[in-house]
């Protein structure tokens, strides 16, 4: 049976109302706030009530408010007390959570202070009004001074019905060292509303004012399952995430820090949530400020003691003719990026059926090694031949591209990249998907042979879902190298044609990731070209090329795969 509590008696007429809506009732002279209890939960559960101190806690119910004030700003007001030993009791805090429309749910966050101690909510039976937005009310935890200042003068308005109705009973254990931190998102549900919008959201942070003053070097780590591990910890208060593909992620965060002379970490908050469609944005060129110095010379010997690798992969022409017609300026991709990729110290494997490639690659360049070219079918099995090669003899530190020209494939939500057998009608045994690439090469690139960064690049129409085919006519530094990574590049988005030049006679997507691999890229000229500004060029160059060229749409995209690291090239 919901519980039910009428409070002001010259209100009756709403408490019945309350009643028949199966609500708890609190009413007044101002207004009045109608909580549902059956609806209540802490940290989602219904009957949770015993917690850890200083822990944050959320509170999360539906409710109805009935308000006349001219004020644009109305919050709930809960009341926190703690019950002593003698039977009376003693506040600890107030929080508020905002109620702007008449039906509202509330998510406010607070935490219990004491260990071994009980505590009642409660909430007052009157919404607090004002002219401006809680600080507080953003990221949850309890009033600051001002605040309370503000709250305790409009209820001693005698207009405004100063009492509360109890909540809920809450008890905490005993926790030998309880955090000295505790950290409150910012601006949660502006983030959410972001994603379901189709927009990049930015999770902010913020510690709770009941965080201890003597806690030392306080920094924050993150990451998004399932894409990322921990971040690096750093003062950081925010991060936003600009590619997004359809999924269900979870946002982690931790805090660190130092209390008297030990190290200690708070418990991982967590947000939820799942993006329906692609969420895709990509900085701006002028968002890279110069640096003010170039890298030093330990960068670069730390670099060059890194091992190098590129696999690449060019397929010109496919069995399957009807559906995958043949690609005449692979052959050139490849020997541009070959040759760029050389004077970045990268030893180079080529894996193509075009014999008279190799002679050219051969060659090499003055001071660097040969390519090994290996001329044979670029089947399915082969292809993978060359992967499973690649996986068994990279190692810890070593930095390794796989590069693929040629076409792409979809059936349904699976993308496919087509080797010279594949059969359009019979995608999923005779074509790679992508699916299987990641479980079955990258991950296990990072997890087991541990390499440092991993950078795959499809030069593929439609690398990812709902692969279209490739149009091939002239219409249509130091910390980043630090932490691991694996990404993904690619030429376009859904439904777009990864478009070739025929009077450059190649890919304008591998025309211009080789521009950008050179030095163009270099936005902070500090003579290191990170993945961030090569992904930023590439865009850039490639959208514009061909929007006025061909008056077509082609948006090329990079996705963070594992790890938070970023490869780093030296510029020319």
């Amino acid at each position: 049976m919901r519980q039910f509590r009428s409070i002001s008696t010259n209100a009756l007429l709403r408490a019945i109302s309350g009643f028949l809506l199966g609500l708890v009732t609190f009413s007044a002279h101002a207004g009045g706030i109608q909580i549902d209890l059956k609806t209540l939960r802490f940290d989602g559960i219904e009957s949770k009530r015993a917690f850890e101190p200083r822990v944050a806690i959320e509170l999360y119910a539906h409710g109805r408010h009935f308000a006349y004030s001219g004020k644009p700003f109305q919050y709930a007001v809960f009341v926190l007390y703690r019950l002593e030993k003698n039977g009376g009791r003693t506040r600890v805090g107030r929080f508020v959570a905002p109620v702007p429309k008449e039906h509202f749910e509330v998510k406010p966050r607070f935490a219990l202070p004491d260990s071994q101690a009980r505590y009642e909510l409660h909430c007052h039976e009157v919404p607090f009004f004002a002219f401006a937005p809680l600080a507080s009310a953003q990221f949850g935890g309890f009033l600051n001074a001002q605040e309370e200042a503000q709250v305790d003068q409009f209820y001693k308005d005698p207009m405004n019905y100063v009492g509360t109705a109890k909540l809920a009973e809450f008890s905490t254990g005993k926790a030998p060292r309880p955090p000295a931190i505790t950290i409150y998102p910012v601006e949660r549900a502006q983030a959410l509303a972001a994603i379901d919008a189709g927009k990049p959201p930015t999770f902010k942070w913020q510690l709770g004012p009941e965080s201890s003053p003597a806690a030392r070097n306080v920094q924050f780590s993150y990451r998004l399952e399932p894409v990322e591990g921990w971040s690096p910890y750093s003062g950081a208060r925010q991060v936003a995430y600009t590619n997004l593909p359809p999924g269900m992620y979870t946002f982690e965060l931790r805090g660190r820090y130092t209390l008297d002379g030990r190290e200690e970490t708070t418990e991982v908050l967590t947000v939820s949530f799942t993006v329906r469609k692609l969420i895709f944005e990509v900085a701006k060129s002028d968002a890279f400020k110069p640096a003010p110095a170039r890298i030093d010379l330990s960068f670069r010997e730390s670099l060059a003691k890194q091992r190098s690798r590129a696999l690449l992969v060019g397929i010109q022409t496919y069995d399957d003719s009807a559906h995958f017609k043949p690609l005449p300026f692979v052959r050139n991709d490849l020997t541009v990026l070959a040759a760029v990729l050389q004077r970045k110290g990268f030893e180079i494997t080529v894996l193509t059926s075009d014999s008279t490639l190799a002679e050219s690659l051969k060659a090499g360049s003055a001071g660097k090694p040969a390519a090994i070219v290996k001329v044979k079918p670029t089947t399915k099995a082969n292809i993978e031949e060359e992967l499973s090669a690649l996986r068994k003899t990279s190692g810890p530190n070593d930095r390794v591209i796989v590069y693929f020209s040629g076409h792409g494939a979809s059936d349904g939500p699976r993308a496919y990249l087509a080797g010279t057998d594949c059969i359009s009608s019979d995608k999923a045994r005779t074509c790679i998907s992508l699916e299987q690439l990641k479980s079955e090469w990258i991950d296990p690139m990072m997890s087991i042979r541990n390499v440092q960064h991993l950078l795959v690049i499809l030069d593929a129409c439609q690398s990812g879902l709902g692969v279209m085919s490739k149009s091939a006519d002239d219409v249509g530094v130091a910390t980043l190298d630090r932490y691991p990574s694996a990404h993904m590049m690619t030429a376009g988005l859904v439904e777009q044609d990864a478009v070739a030049d025929a009077s450059a006679q190649m890919s304008v997507f591998t025309k211009f990731l080789v521009e950008g691999l050179g030095k163009e890229a270099d936005y902070t000229k500090d003579g290191a070209i990170t993945l961030s500004e090569l992904s930023v060029f590439v865009h850039d160059k490639v959208s514009k090329y061909v929007a006025e060229k061909f008056q077509l749409i082609q948006t090329p995209a990079i996705g963070k795969v594992k790890g938070n690291g970023e490869m780093v090239f030296l510029a020319d």
